[in-house]
């Protein structure tokens, strides 16, 4: 297929993008906008960003908190946790914590018992 609508994942599939992803890969900053017109490629070139990372990102897309018509902070937080325990689930670290974990009795890091 030439064209697929659909956001992309990979770096592969991105299209004249190298500079802008290029940018964001060595930047130091801890909150990042990307700002543009719809349907510019704002979300693939987020994937493929988050995809560079390997599993050190958090992607929220808050549509699915703000379309509802009883928006509150706690459906924000409620949706944010269920977030976290997702990808915490598939982070790499806490895979390794856990190899960790089971064959020790107990394992405290920084006072944090695990």
């Amino acid at each position: 297929m030439l064209f697929d609508p659909r956001p992309k994942v990979r770096k592969e599939e991105l299209y004249d993008r190298e500079e802008e992803l290029g940018r964001l890969l060595n930047t130091d900053a801890p909150i990042i906008l990307l700002l543009a017109p719809r349907r510019l490629g704002k979300t693939s070139l987020l994937n493929v960003f988050a995809n560079q990372l390997e599993g050190r990102c958090l992607i929220i897309d808050c549509r699915e908190v703000f379309h509802e018509q009883n928006y509150s902070s706690k459906n924000f937080l409620d949706y944010f946790t269920k977030l976290v325990n997702q990808n915490v689930r598939k982070n790499p670290l806490l895979r390794e914590i856990r190899k960790v974990k089971s064959s020790t009795k107990n394992l405290k890091i920084y006072g944090l018992e695990l």
